[in-house]
């Protein structure tokens, strides 16, 4: 087997090794969309089945449900201002809230919009 080289012709570090695909059985996706439906978040349902909480919405789409999406009081916005100001990053006040990045930044910037 031979190294894989860079561009420059010196050998390139290994790629990270990604997760193992999870297959999930009939069975186990109609529990997961149950689950969803029932009021269990794609985090936690994510945690429970081993696979993305991306995998989690899409199951649960096409099962014909709609996708609950996380998000934050408007009463939480001086706060999480304050918490930005103070050199907070997106995921430590994702953790603060329960609420992933994403959510954190759609929220800074609809905030900005307005």
């Amino acid at each position: 087997m031979s190294e894989a080289r860079d561009r420059s012709g010196e050998f390139a570090p290994p790629r990270p090794v990604c997760r193992k695909e999870r297959l999930l059985s009939i069975d186990e996706i109609d529990r997961l969309v149950e689950g969803y439906r029932g009021g269990s978040t794609t985090k936690e349902l994510a945690r429970q089945f081993g696979v993305h909480r991306v995998t989690v919405s899409l199951l649960v789409k096409r099962a014909g449900g709609p996708v609950r999406r996380a998000s934050l009081d408007e009463s939480l916005r001086p706060e999480i201002a304050r918490l930005r100001d103070d050199a907070w990053s997106y995921s430590r006040r994702g953790e603060r809230y329960g609420v992933d990045p994403a959510t954190v930044r759609r929220f800074h910037i609809k905030g900005s919009a307005s």
